[in-house]
């Protein structure tokens, strides 16, 4: 069991309004909602400024009741105001003012650290996010979180976040990662992947994500349609006998090739095409490797470095 909770504020009583942060937590709930073929992913529960005013009350009833009882993984993105004071961060709710500037980020990472759930992704997207987590007091950015937890954040704690036609640029980021950016081969999408794509799409004068992890394994938190498929990609081990294995290429095996063609080496051929094409397989011919004038010129082929780090998955049966 899978739970995530989505908050968007745009409407504040005392500061200024926003005018992304609703339409962002719309788009997350239904990315984080549904795998990329349609099957279900996380039970999301979506609170929005436009339905309700989103209290500090309301705030610390739904993270309770997110991170207080058992489930297999828990999810919660934020968007909306952050601030930032000397006692710590804070995620900005409809009352926020000055001396009472919302929901305390020491208080989601109590809850967090005190949580059953061993698997947690948080994702805020505000001003000075990357205050939850460090140590107030310390001033040294330390970061206390329990294993299994994974916080993703739109700026380091002394920054701003930027909204850009109605969207926040950090959250277009992470719903581009969630929709197959992120992907790796089999279309699993993890909070670490995640990052990698939003921290290279910002330039050295904007602001800088964080990503604060302590976890033993990946956690997938979405899958899209794998760009190669299980069993094309456990026949890594049949064509390559060896991680450095070099295969001596003919026109045997091009099926146009009536005269020369193999059915054993027709077969092997489709599957180089297939793994070829998502970066695991070096042909050798310079400038072109296109593998069809790779058979009838006999050159060879071997694994990538990516090729070989996926042959040693298949090989070890991790895969």
């Amino acid at each position: 069991m899978k739970r995530a909770l989505i908050i968007g504020i745009n409407d504040y009583e005392k500061i200024s309004p926003l005018g992304g942060a609703v339409n962002d937590a719309e788009k997350m709930a239904a990315l984080i909602s549904k795998h990329e073929d349609g099957s279900p992913n996380f039970d999301t529960k979506i609170v929005t400024s436009d339905n309700k005013q989103i209290t500090k009350k309301i705030m610390r009833s739904l993270l309770t009741d997110l991170l207080t009882k058992p489930a297999d993984m828990a999810f919660f993105y934020f968007s909306g105001h952050g601030t930032c004071t000397n006692l710590g961060g804070y995620l900005c709710t409809y009352e926020t003012d000055h001396y009472d500037e919302g929901f305390p980020m020491q208080e989601l990472l109590a809850l967090i650290n005190q949580s059953p759930i061993k698997e947690i992704v948080v994702m805020l997207d505000c001003c000075q996010s990357g205050s939850l987590g460090a140590i107030p007091a310390l001033n040294s950015g330390i970061t206390v979180v329990k294993e299994g937890t994974s916080i993703l954040t739109a700026s380091r704690e002394d920054e701003s976040s930027v909204e850009i036609n109605g969207s926040g640029i950090f959250t277009s980021l992470v719903c581009d990662a969630l929709s197959g950016s992120a992907a790796d081969l089999l279309g699993i999408i993890t909070p670490a992947g995640v990052y990698s794509h939003v921290e290279q799409s910002f330039g050295a004068w904007e602001q800088r994500p964080l990503f604060k992890s302590y976890v033993s394994r990946s956690t997938a938190l979405r899958k899209t349609i794998p760009k190669v498929s299980l069993e094309t990609l456990r026949a890594i081990t049949s064509l390559f006998l060896a991680q450095d294995a070099i295969i001596n290429l003919d026109p045997s095996y091009e099926h146009t090739q009536t005269d020369l063609a193999k059915p054993e080496n027709v077969v092997k051929f489709k599957l180089l095409k297939k793994i070829q094409v998502v970066g695991l397989v070096k042909v050798n011919r310079e400038p072109d490797p296109d593998l069809y004038w790779a058979c009838i010129e006999r050159r060879t082929c071997e694994l990538t470095p990516l090729g070989k780090f996926y042959w040693h998955l298949v090989s070890a049966k991790k895969i």
